[in-house]
């Protein structure tokens, strides 16, 4: 009659898949203890067949981390790809909005000229009025041409 040994050591039913180790050192430790030539052979088989299921384990592992491997660096060159492009954008917008500018500045200097010559025509009126509108009006027109001046500059230094 064959005896039957029943170890309980923190693996589950698979013990061979889960604690490859201790199953092998179990069989390894019987096949030592003098057990009988007929139970040899099949632990050693056995003992062979958990070898090859650990290797397999091994070599599905090897190639589920060279996947997420692959995976990972596919991400990262989508991410790379979209930061590109992103990049891209941002500079065709900076670049658009230069442009604008070089195009807009001269028409809002322009424009601040005329404004600036029509209220010179409207305080040359204004003086012709006399008195203390006269005095009011050259402290004002005298401040906007020293801003209008300012902003010249300011328009003249980034051009």
């Amino acid at each position: 009659m064959a005896a039957t040994v029943v170890l309980v050591h923190g693996a589950w039913h698979g013990a061979w898949a889960s604690r490859p180790d201790l199953v092998a050192g179990l069989l390894a430790g019987l096949a030592t203890r003098g057990v009988k030539d007929e139970y040899l052979p099949k632990a050693q088989a056995a003992l062979t067949q958990i070898q090859a299921q650990l290797d397999e384990l091994r070599v599905q592992a090897d190639l589920a981390k060279a996947e997420a491997r692959d995976r990972l660096q596919e991400a990262i060159a989508e991410l790379r790809k979209r930061q590109a492009e992103a990049k891209r954008k941002l500079d065709d917008a900076q670049k658009a909005g230069a442009d604008a500018w070089k195009t807009l500045a001269p028409q809002a200097e322009q424009a601040v000229d005329d404004l600036g010559d029509a209220l010179s025509k409207l305080g040359d009126e204004i003086q012709a009025a006399g008195g203390a509108a006269q005095k009011g009006w050259k402290t004002f027109l005298d401040e906007w041409n020293r801003e209008r001046s300012e902003r010249k500059k300011i328009l003249d230094s980034e051009a």
